[in-house]
């Protein structure tokens, strides 16, 4: 049975995520499926691409470093 979630996402990183997800002709929704497929499980090899040697994400996953990398490339408005 699936069960619908709401997630908060940062607008310009959801936007480039759709992007993405459409030039790897898949889609957000199927990217969060797997995702959470995978860190239930806990897939070893999952486990080892995104945590570091202390067992936390690296820096550049966390939050504050993906809201700072959308800024940095978010248009110039």
């Amino acid at each position: 049975m699936i069960h619908p979630i709401t997630v908060n996402v940062d607008a310009y990183l959801l936007r480039c995520a759709h992007r993405r997800a459409l030039t790897e002709d898949t889609s957000v929704n199927a990217l969060l499926q797997r995702f959470i497929a995978e860190y239930a499980t806990g897939d070893v090899i999952h486990r080892r691409a995104t945590l570091g040697t202390a067992g936390q994400p690296p820096a550049s996953t966390t939050r504050k470093a993906n809201v700072m990398a959308a800024t940095e490339l978010a248009p110039a408005v």
